[in-house]
């Protein structure tokens, strides 16, 4: 593991729009954690522009380090000056990989948002070993894909008993704190358009079933982990259902499960998008758009097209962010009892993404005494297990039991 090192923290991709937000989280909680830090990418009068900004909004002083994920010696010299990296340069398929194996050889922890399955089975297969060897903590989706699926999961478990078989089902949902009708499309970045684009592919629904699989054989001869089969499931919130969707925090939750004895012998996970019951009847005609979508995505000029809508750098304005909050509702069940918590939030994909990759890696930096050491290419609640809990509660995103039954 990294110790001695210049910096306890490098934001890589800085000057991006989730970089930039997350540089100023980072610079409300340099004074109170006392950490020391950079900013980096691969425009220097960009970085310089950003920094002072910083300092004139938070009175806070940011290094800066010019570096290309094109040029490998660069990303070495970067990883070799810090503890940890956070890092939201993506496409993550497309430019991730050169700093993982960075980080993995350096001994330097790793965070990113990525909601790529592809690229994250691509680098545990390539440089796990490594980062075992080195101490490295390679710690993927540690946005809103999939903080609040990982870590909401593994708090309700601790509410149920691990002797026998535990399920625990998330409903996500998304709003607007004023009421006001959005465009959700406004709401992406281009980052984000980019990297829903590329997961659209017809090999993607197979990678999903293996890598489901095998968070069931990493479990061990005596744990079932399973993801659950039924497409739809009535919500505990009123009025409401749960279309089961293939995201990338199944994976996630499976994975953190399969290392972990808490979640119980037996234990079953689900990923629900919350709809209205109003809104069943139109389940088709939305399959239809999602259908012709995909289909769209898999030829060249029409997929070109598509990630013409949005640019490197585009997102939503602030008014828009202010206005957006999260809810992922879970209901736990086992050992006789029903367990129904929340975790809520604000602007899920950006304000509070941000929020999470600086808590992330700041728990990495400052709680290592408090926090699991496994190291590899791991998941979020592996590499910080409840930790993370106090550290986001503090930042507007809270978890909390709503209701029990026996």
């Amino acid at each position: 593991m990294a110790a001695n090192r210049k910096y306890d923290i490098v934001l890589f991709g800085a000057t991006g729009f989730t970089g930039a937000l997350t540089a100023h989280e980072l610079a409300k909680r340099q004074p109170d954690e006392g950490f020391t830090w950079a900013i980096a990418g691969r425009n220097k009068e960009k970085l310089e522009t950003l920094a002072a900004e910083i300092a004139a909004q938070h009175g806070v002083e940011a290094d800066i380090i010019t570096a290309n994920s094109d040029r490998p010696l660069e990303l070495e010299a970067m990883a070799a000056q810090a503890q940890a990296i956070i890092t939201t340069v993506g496409p993550y398929k497309e430019y991730g990989e050169p700093l993982v194996r960075a980080c993995a050889a350096a001994g330097t922890d790793y965070v990113d948002l990525t909601g790529e399955g592809e690229f994250v089975e691509t680098i545990k297969a390539a440089h796990h070993d490594t980062a075992l060897e080195t101490g490295a903590r390679i710690v993927n989706c540690c946005g809103y894909d999939s903080i609040p699926a990982d870590l909401g999961a593994r708090l309700t478990v601790e509410e149920l008993s691990p002797d026998g078989a535990i399920e625990v089902y998330a409903f996500t949902s998304f709003g607007s704190k004023s009421g006001k009708l959005r465009n959700p499309f406004n709401s992406i970045s281009g980052g984000t358009w980019a990297s829903a684009i590329g997961f659209m592919n017809f090999s993607e629904p197979a990678r999903a079933r293996r890598a489901v699989a095998r968070a069931d054989k990493e479990a061990g001869p005596d744990r079932k982990i399973r993801a659950t089969s039924q497409p739809l499931r009535r919500s505990p919130n009123p009025n409401k259902w749960g279309l089961s969707v293939p995201l990338i925090d199944v994976e996630i939750v499976l994975r953190s499960a399969a290392a972990d004895d808490r979640y119980g012998p037996d234990f079953t996970y689900g990923h629900h998008t919350e709809i209205p019951s109003s809104a069943l009847p139109l389940l088709p005609v939305g399959a239809l758009g999602m259908g012709s979508l995909f289909m769209a995505a898999q030829f060249p000029p029409t997929r070109s097209f598509l990630l013409s809508l949005k640019q490197s750098g585009d997102g939503p304005d602030e008014e828009t962010r202010e206005d957006t909050k999260f809810k992922t509702t879970f209901l736990g069940i086992g050992g006789g009892k029903e367990v129904v918590a929340q975790m809520t939030g604000g602007d899920p994909g950006y304000g509070d993404t941000a929020k999470m990759l600086a808590e992330t890696a700041i728990c990495l930096v400052k709680d290592g005494r408090k926090i699991p050491q496994t190291a590899g290419v791991i998941t979020p609640v592996m590499a910080t297990g409840t930790a993370l809990k106090k550290r986001l509660n503090k930042s507007g995103v809270k978890f909390e039991v709503v209701s029990e039954e026996g």
